[in-house]
């Protein structure tokens, strides 16, 4: 969190910088990687309008309620609501997160108009879906090849528990992280070994740059590893 926080705190001053040689600059923040950054560029004067699009669902206030520290989530919602707007994919994710600035911080909540007001500041929550080409998208995911692919691996998993990720290999994504939890998870609990399997569809990213080839490289140097000590004969 330490590590988060400090990130943040350098993109929020790079940006309170440019802001003050730009006063009519309009700031839009991307996703979880970069939540904290609207109170950080409030409290270093910047007075633009901010927006921030949030990629991925939000959590329902019971969940976040029962698996995340609630000085976390206040701290998380504070921010967000620093931006004079905050947009999400679905409406249910809008839906939660007025819930969550509701029950969290007690702000004031417009459900008809999708607003929050907290300390003197009225943010709008929007639905922005995403532009994909759906039609698409389903014909591929429905093609011959990703079918059998898909029954392949039911049949090889079937009667196991599933932990499901996709993600493309970027170096951001606690890609790493993920598999040595996994790992850890199978150290402490070896009753789970052959019970529980780690599913990840990784997405190659920018294999031009020897920086992005090489975490490739270590990724499935590490899966192996992990393949090799809980899964010798798979």
């Amino acid at each position: 969190l330490r590590a988060y926080r400090a990130a943040n705190h350098a993109f929020a001053d790079a940006v309170a910088g440019l802001a003050r040689l730009r006063p009519d600059l309009r700031i839009l923040t991307h996703d979880f990687h970069l939540s904290l950054m609207g109170r950080s560029m409030r409290e270093a004067g910047v007075a633009a309008r901010m927006s921030h699009i949030f990629h991925v669902p939000w959590p329902s206030a019971a969940y976040l309620e029962e698996h995340i520290p609630r000085e976390v989530v206040r701290e998380l919602l504070e921010s967000l609501l620093a931006n004079d707007s905050v947009d999400f994919f679905i409406d249910s994710y809008v839906s939660r997160f007025l819930d969550a600035a509701e029950k969290f911080l007690g702000a004031t909540v417009d459900r008809e108009r999708k607003t929050v007001t907290y300390r003197n500041r009225t943010t709008r929550v929007r639905t922005n879906p995403i532009s994909v080409d759906y039609d698409s998208y389903r014909r591929q995911a429905l093609a011959a090849g990703p079918l059998n692919l898909a029954f392949a691996l039911m049949k090889k998993l079937d009667g196991k528990q599933l932990i499901v990720r996709g993600e493309r290999t970027e170096l951001t994504k606690g890609i790493i992280e993920g598999f040595k939890a996994f790992r850890n998870l199978l150290r402490d609990r070896p009753d789970l070994v052959g019970k529980v399997a780690f599913v990840a569809w990784l997405i190659p990213y920018r294999l031009s740059a020897p920086l992005y080839r090489d975490f490739v490289e270590e990724v499935k140097t590490l899966v192996r590893s992990i393949n090799r000590e809980f899964a010798p004969d798979a």
